[in-house]
């Protein structure tokens, strides 16, 4: 034998049992004490002293481990990268950063510069508007690319001094697009597209004198309350077929409710009290996620809820932006529901169930930290290849599921 092919034969016999589970890590954005933090799963991994916009609920976006938070410091725009401040102006009068999407490793953060509404992309700036205060003052508010097409929601302020919710959408050109309004204004603060369908969440004005959740899809207007009292939406977020709107309305009191409306139907939420605010929504699954801020003076208090469970993060903070990363898989146990040889040589692992303990599944290849490297449909077979000369060197879980018995089989192996 080759002595420079290793090859470990392993005969497992014994009968461990686990589960696989996906994996599921919450992050919130939002501020403590005077201070902006980053909770994951509910404890503190960032804390700085940049300000973080309470009203930019886009603020928070997490990629392929990397954490992003959109704001300002010392009047200057800022992004806020795994802890690390990273300038995106330096000699502005004025400038924050409200919103910040990744797409296929571009990063793009939306923002306002001197009363101009502007986006970055990885840290080149693009001017959307050319105004300054007063008539011509602008805000980037939300920004979304889908498709490699930028779109961002913002306003704009007309000659009339009227605010006017917007959307740019920039491509090979950019145009911009302006929501219907008549004689009162409005505002844009979350854009989610799907299925090239544009939802636009944000609020405009009345007679009555207070303000009214607006949702648009594709310059619709879609009114989410009947007007009679305070309310805004603060996001959105498309599921499937489900529209989610998160926001707030006042009561009959004046006291601010917390809201959530799923296709324009108000949700119940589980913990909501008086003087709450829903400022951010986030879909996985069957799974509802609401970054929520109560307000009792002289405290606020930030959480989350997760459908009807509450997760606490501050008495003295709030909760803006919420993110959450799902896909991964928890690592498994050693598990061996049947008899099965392992061979190990360089560039391929080779599986030999035992005759009639094996006969049509899936075949899949883990990191330890739960990324799904490799996997593969295999039929019955006296031996199953898995190539191996691309993966780096490291720990890895092979497991083999049985799609009839739902028996199955995994082993830790390094490579």
């Amino acid at each position: 034998m080759d002595k420079k092919f290793l090859t470990i034969i392993l005969v497992l016999i014994s009968s461990i049992t686990t589960c696989f589970s996906q994996k599921i890590d919450i992050y919130v954005a939002g501020g403590e004490n005077g201070e902006s933090v980053v909770w994951k799963n509910g404890e503190i991994i960032y804390l700085s002293d940049i300000y973080v916009n309470p009203n930019a609920v886009n603020s928070l976006y997490v990629s392929n481990g990397n954490v992003y938070v959109a704001g300002a410091k010392n009047g200057q725009a800022v992004l806020w990268k795994n802890g690390e401040v990273i300038y995106l102006t330096t000699n502005s009068i004025d400038a924050l950063a409200n919103s910040v999407y990744v797409s296929e490793g571009d990063v793009y953060v939306a923002g306002t510069v001197d009363s101009r509404a502007v986006v970055w992309k990885n840290g080149e700036i693009i001017y959307l508007t050319f105004g300054s205060q007063l008539a011509g003052a602008a805000s980037a508010n939300s920004v979304f690319v889908s498709d490699g097409i930028v779109y961002v929601a913002g306003y704009e302020i007309n000659l009339e001094r009227m605010y006017v919710a917007v959307v740019w959408v920039i491509g090979e050109t950019t145009s911009r697009t302006y929501v219907p309004h008549d004689f009162y204004d409005t505002i844009a603060l979350s854009v989610f597209v799907s299925d090239s369908d544009i939802y636009l969440a944000g609020f405009e004005g009345s007679g009555a004198g207070w303000n009214q959740a607006m949702l648009w899809k594709n310059n619709e207007a879609i009114y989410l309350t009947n007007g009679l009292t305070e309310s805004a939406a603060s996001s959105v977020y498309v599921a499937g077929n489900d529209v989610y709107v998160s926001g707030f309305e006042c009561d009959a009191d004046r006291n601010l409710v917390a809201k959530v409306w799923k296709n324009g139907e108000n949700v119940p939420l589980a913990n909501s009290s008086i003087n709450t605010m829903a400022n951010s929504v986030y879909v996985v699954g069957n799974d509802l996620y609401v970054a929520i801020t109560e307000q009792t003076p002289p405290v606020s208090t930030a959480y989350y809820l997760k459908n009807d469970e509450k997760i606490f993060l501050s008495n003295n903070g709030s909760a803006n932006s919420i993110f959450v990363v799902a896909g991964g898989t928890d690592i498994p146990q050693i598990k061996t529901d049947f008899q099965l040889k392992l061979i190990q040589r360089k560039g391929e692992i080779e599986l030999q169930p035992d005759a009639g303990s094996f006969e049509s599944g899936w075949v899949y290849v883990y990191s330890t930290q739960g990324k799904t490297i490799y996997t593969k449909p295999v039929e019955r077979s006296a031996s199953i290849i898995i190539p191996t000369s691309g993966f780096p060197g490291g720990a890895y879980i092979i497991r083999l599921t049985d799609e009839r018995t739902k028996k199955s089989w995994s082993r830790k192996v390094i490579m």
